[in-house]
């Protein structure tokens, strides 16, 4: 499997307005925020949204394990749980404190870039691993936009007045993760890789089975053209002992 230069120049054009088409609104939003009206940094599933501040905010309260902060019953926290947002947190923690009203806004700023940067990471993965199932680079980046920008037959369902699947099921459809769920892009480029990984792995397994097989092959043949080298030699030699005992015709005819 090749990608060319080209191929990846395409991609990373494609990816970059993408990322654009999907920035837009988030940027029209901020800009009309205001003294009346502020932006929370999410365009979708706001409620959800809310929560990954507040695991952002754990992890600038300088937190590493995760605990479910919206109950007041007691219960046990968990280490290396929710890492992709209590990570940035902590990165945050180091130039704001959580006390600062301007927190908030800083943690949905980094929230949009962990969009960003998931967003052109799960792209390029995906295309590695379409790549890996089709040769032709036509083929490739159609399936490319069929990932990420393609849906099923939900237009059937708003044909009938109801809401289709592809505007709250993002696990099923890539849009909805690119457009505001870097944890699930995230997400899916690790499985995506891994797979990679893994077909990478029987790939090298299958090309050194097939070596091993052909070094035996040819060592049995070798063996079998030896064996028939110093079978036909032997018989050869016999051949030439018995002609060398054999009597001469002189004397065949002094015996008569």
């Amino acid at each position: 499997m090749t990608i060319t230069r080209g191929e990846w120049q395409r991609v990373a054009l494609f990816a970059l307005l993408l990322i654009l088409l999907t920035s837009a609104p988030y940027w029209l939003a901020w800009s009309r925020a205001g003294t009346e009206w502020q932006f929370s940094g999410f365009l979708f599933g706001a409620d959800d949204g809310y929560s990954y501040l507040g695991k952002m905010r754990l992890g600038v309260r300088g937190l590493w394990e995760f605990y479910l902060f919206y109950t007041p019953e007691p219960h046990a926290s968990a280490p290396l749980t929710f890492l992709p947002y209590i990570l940035p947190g902590q990165i945050v923690r180091l130039f704001t404190s959580p006390a600062d009203p301007g927190a908030t806004a800083l943690l949905a700023g980094i929230f949009g870039l962990m969009r960003v940067i998931f967003d052109a990471l799960l792209i390029v993965v995906l295309y590695r691993f379409i790549a890996a199932f089709i040769a032709s680079p036509a083929g490739r980046f159609r399936a490319l936009l069929l990932a990420t920008l393609g849906g099923g037959l939900g237009w059937v369902i708003a044909l009938g007045g109801g809401l289709p699947p592809e505007f709250y099921i993002p696990e099923g459809f890539s849009f909805l993760i690119l457009w505001g769920l870097p944890h699930l892009a995230l997400a899916r480029a690790a499985l995506l890789g891994a797979l990679l990984l893994i077909l990478q792995m029987a790939q090298n397994e299958d090309e050194w089975r097939s070596r091993e097989l052909g070094k035996d092959t040819h060592h049995r043949a070798t063996e079998k053209h030896r064996g028939f080298v110093h079978g036909n030699a032997s018989i050869l030699n016999a051949s030439f002992e018995s002609i060398s005992k054999a009597p001469s015709p002189l004397q065949w005819g002094g015996g008569l």
